[in-house]
């Protein structure tokens, strides 16, 4: 059966160690990899971590004979193909970086291709002094609408980002109002044209105006993995393009 002979070069999570390669030849040279590679941890950073890693790397495959040496050879994630050109590795391994997500200022501008949107359900005025969701964390100044969306933490729309996210209504930003709850979310509509029915987007475009998933992760002090790995499996999915 093919294999992935994995070379921790220092993310000390999985794999042998770059300087240990010596104590399972035996076994490499019983069944060849087809395959070998390192994990980059700082590879965002631009700092030196990389080269010392690609190194490691280097060295640890030197010790393999080379009848059993593989020929691919893999290191660079989402990260390491923006900030670099010409790859000396035989393949990538682009992560996040597929569903649209840049990681850091390289000038590689991916297409976004994943988007969150969510019905209104229910839209209120509420008087000054009023409160919106657990703990009365948002208090109305002034007569406000408010329209309760259907998604919330369950669904993977985070409670962190209750009071500091924004969504996207009829092409404008509007604010969370309040904690988010379980299965909804409010947002303060006062300046927005809004009815019971209409789509707001949490993730994607809507006019103009657009919230990434970097955005969203910002809104909340998340990681981008975060926002897209917590999406649940209940939100419904829909998948266009060509061969959707």
């Amino acid at each position: 059966m093919p294999w992935q002979l994995a070379i921790d070069t220092g993310m000390s999570r999985a794999g042998i160690q770059w300087n240990e390669l010596d104590s399972i030849l035996d076994v490499v040279a019983a069944s060849p990899p087809e395959g070998a590679f390192t994990h980059f941890h700082s590879a965002d950073t631009g700092d030196e971590s990389r080269a010392k890693q690609e190194e490691r790397f280097r060295r640890a495959i030197a010790k393999l004979p080379p009848p059993v040496r593989p020929k691919m050879l893999h290191a660079e994630n989402s990260a390491a193909v923006e900030r670099r050109g010409k790859s000396p590795w035989s393949v990538a391994r682009p992560g996040i970086f597929l569903y649209g997500v840049g990681v850091n200022e390289s000038g590689l501008t991916p297409q976004p291709v994943a988007s969150v949107r969510a019905r209104v359900v229910d839209l209120r005025d509420i008087d000054d002094g009023e409160t919106v969701s657990y703990g009365a964390t948002f208090r109305a100044n002034g007569r406000r609408r408010i329209a309760t969306l259907a998604i919330g933490y369950a669904d993977g729309y985070r409670r962190v980002l209750g009071n500091r996210a924004v969504v996207l209504l009829g092409g404008r930003r509007v604010p969370v109002a309040g904690v988010v709850t379980m299965d909804m979310t409010m947002v303060d509509v006062t300046e927005a044209s809004c009815n019971v029915g209409d789509v707001a987007t949490l993730i994607g475009r809507d006019g103009s105006e657009e919230i990434t998933v970097a955005d969203l992760a910002a809104f909340g002090g998340l990681s981008p993995y975060e926002v897209l790995t917590g999406l649940r499996g209940r939100l419904a999915r829909r998948y266009v393009g060509p061969d959707a």
